[in-house]
């Protein structure tokens, strides 16, 4: 894939719920590299777009194609797919009974197969970079809704993905937390 080539395309994308339409002739194109925002009121569609894109919900009509490959074809490696794009919910959807550090590593160890020690050495630099290093060892229920927010970036960040997908990534979070999370965000992507 040639890097001019667009990372992410939609064609013409559909989605109902019911009779409820979510998604109405959405076409998008962003390059690698590009940031792109989504501004709209609540219920506009702006999650069930980021849910699409990595096949979390299916399209009605269109196409959806992610570094080249048609998502919805048969032969589609859907792993594959979604290891190389990391997703924030708004909701965090942390392991409840893993430490922070714990949720940060368990995708790179398991599906990467990374060394743990350089798994827990890279968790605890992407906890730095949030701002929650001295928060390692403690699980979800002892985290406040913002530092368990900023988790869940540090572990989307930790599979070192082509593409990054942030559903209100920053809505529980202070001003100034805010902040320092964007700085990071904005970083992105660079390889460790």
């Amino acid at each position: 894939m040639n890097a001019a080539d667009p990372i992410i395309v939609l064609t013409d994308v559909y989605k109902f719920f019911g009779n409820f339409a979510a998604l109405t002739n959405v076409s998008l194109s962003i390059r690698r590299g590009e940031k792109v925002v989504l501004v709209g009121p609540s219920g506009s569609g702006k999650s069930t777009l980021l849910r699409t894109i990595n096949r979390l919900e299916t399209i009605d009509h269109g196409a959806i194609t992610v570094n080249g490959q048609d998502i919805y074809d048969p032969k589609a490696n859907l792993n594959r797919l979604r290891t190389s794009m990391g997703m924030v919910f708004q909701g965090f959807n942390l392991f409840r009974h893993k430490t922070a550090l714990e949720n940060v590593t368990m995708a790179p160890c398991q599906v990467l197969k990374m060394d743990p020690v350089e798994a827990d050495k890279r968790g605890l630099d992407l906890l730095h970079k949030v701002g929650i290093a001295d928060k390692a060892g403690n699980y979800p229920a002892q985290l406040s809704g913002g530092q368990q927010q900023r988790v869940a970036i540090a572990r989307a960040l930790a599979m070192n993905p082509d593409i990054m997908l942030f559903d209100e990534p920053t809505s529980a979070l202070d001003p100034e937390v805010t902040h320092e999370v964007l700085d990071v965000m904005s970083a992105w992507p660079a390889r460790a």
